[in-house]
């Protein structure tokens, strides 16, 4: 929830609608009984495939435009090293991922 800004009620709220669409599943969590992964199903994974140029498109019209080519490389570099810095809180027990294939 912290790393989507949602409370944990409504990260809750958001996975079971997104639960309810037939998008994706929980799954326990062995090492946590109090946590769950949400499970991608193949119809989340096309819902993904369908909207993403949507966003991408957006997401370079309203942010990337702002950046040079060399200041969007420079700007992937660092958010790339802030993604393998370790999360202070630790790992969050509710993760999407994808279903595993048969």
């Amino acid at each position: 929830a912290r790393r989507v800004v949602l409370s944990r009620s409504g990260m809750t709220r958001l996975i079971d609608r997104l639960q309810a669409a037939g998008l994706l599943a929980r799954e326990p969590a062995a090492e946590d009984r109090r946590g769950a992964y949400a499970v991608l199903l193949p119809a989340g994974d096309r819902a993904m495939a369908r909207t993403w140029p949507v966003y991408e498109s957006l997401v370079l019209e309203h942010f990337g435009a702002q950046f040079s080519d060399e200041e969007a490389k420079l700007f992937c570099e660092i958010l790339g090293r802030l993604a393998r810095v370790p999360h202070e809180a630790g790992p969050v027990p509710l993760t999407v991922r994808r279903q595993r294939r048969p």
